[in-house]
C-alpha cells in the first residue's frame, strides 16, 4: 500500500476489503508527503460508506448557497479561502435550522431568508460534501449539507470576525470562477451543482 506515497499518483483505486485495510489507507493519505487521492469500490456501497464513517469522528454541518433578489451569490472569505457560510449542527437542531442560523450568524443578514431546496450532486450517491481535518488527537470527517436559499433585504453584510471571516460579498454567478482560487474543492462542487455554467 505504500505505493501511494512512492508513486504519488492522482488517484489510487482499491477494492474495499476490511476496516484494517481502510484504516491503513486513511493513515497513508494523511501523511504530509502524500498528494494522492483514493477511490474505493465495493459491491455494497452502503457498507463501504458505513466503514468509512467508522474511521472518523463524524461532525454534521449545514450551510447555504444564498442568492439575493438580483440573483447574486453570497460568498465569505475565511482563513485564506473563499467559502460559503456553514457550520456545525447544534444538538436538537435540524439540518435546515442549522443552515439558516449559520448563514445569519456568519454574514449578519437580518432580512427575509427563505430556504428553497436541498442541494443535490448530479451523478453522486450522496447529498453532502465531505472533508477531513485533525480533531482532538483524532481525525474528524465533516459532513456538510447544503441548501439553496433566497434573501430579500438590504442589510449590509457583517462578517463574523470571531469565526475568522474577513469578508462577505455578493457575486454575480457568471463571475464565480474568478473566486475558485483560493477555494476548497468541495465548495466549488457545491457551486457547480447549483450553477453548472460557473
Amino acid at each position: 500500500m505504500d505505493e501511494i506515497l512512492e508513486y504519488n499518483q492522482p488517484f489510487i483505486i482499491r477494492k474495499y476489503e476490511s476496516d484494517a485495510q481502510l484504516k491503513r489507507l486513511i493513515e497513508i493519505l494523511h501523511e504530509p508527503e502524500n498528494e494522492s487521492g483514493l477511490v474505493l469500490f465495493s459491491a455494497d456501497i452502503q457498507a463501504l460508506k458505513d466503514a468509512v464513517f467508522r474511521q472518523f469522528v463524524c461532525i454534521e454541518a449545514a450551510g447555504g448557497v444564498v442568492q439575493n433578489d438580483e440573483k447574486q451569490v453570497l460568498l465569505i472569505f475565511r482563513r485564506g479561502s473563499w467559502d460559503l457560510p456553514k457550520g456545525k449542527v447544534d444538538e436538537g437542531e435540524s439540518l435546515e435550522q442549522a443552515a439558516v442560523r449559520e448563514v445569519v450568524e456568519e454574514t449578519g443578514l437580518t432580512g427575509t431568508l427563505q430556504l428553497l431546496s436541498k442541494v443535490y450532486f448530479q451523478g453522486w450517491l450522496n447529498d453532502a460534501t465531505y472533508h477531513t481535518y485533525p480533531y482532538k488527537g483524532s481525525i474528524a470527517l465533516k459532513i456538510s449539507h447544503w441548501y439553496l436559499m433566497n434573501y430579500t433585504g438590504s442589510d449590509d453584510l457583517i462578517p463574523q470576525m470571531e469565526e475568522d471571516i474577513e469578508q462577505a460579498v455578493w457575486v454575480d454567478p457568471k463571475e464565480l470562477s474568478q473566486y475558485f482560487e483560493p477555494m476548497y474543492p468541495s465548495v466549488i462542487d457545491v457551486l457547480k451543482a447549483v450553477f453548472p455554467y460557473s
